[in-house]
Order: C-alpha cells, then structure tokens, then sequence
C-alpha cells in the first residue's frame, strides 16, 4: 500500500508541475496577443521631450 501512495504522488506532482508549465505558457501568449496592439507606435515620430 505504500508504494502506491508513493506512485500517486509522482503522477499528482507530474500534473501539478505541467498545470503551472500550461498556465505561466497561456499567460505569456495571452499578454503578447494583449499589448502587440500597440506595436503600430513609431516613436521616432512622438515627440516626448526635447533639449533645451
């Protein structure tokens, strides 16, 4: 009996380990689709500040 409770926290680990692998992967796609909206600003053409 031990070694299956052993055995089923491998396979809970194994699946806690790609949960967080699957979630930090969708956040990251998520933010780079969120904020590419804003890749059409040349800032070479604002002005922010100029010298004095």
């Amino acid at each position: 009996m031990a070694k299956e409770g052993k055995s089923l926290f491998r396979v809970t680990t194994v699946f806690t380990s790609l949960f967080r692998v699957a979630l930090i992967a969708s956040a990251f796609a998520y933010f780079n689709y969120k904020f590419s909206e804003y890749k059409f600003i040349n800032f070479s053409e604002w002005t922010f500040y100029e010298k004095k």
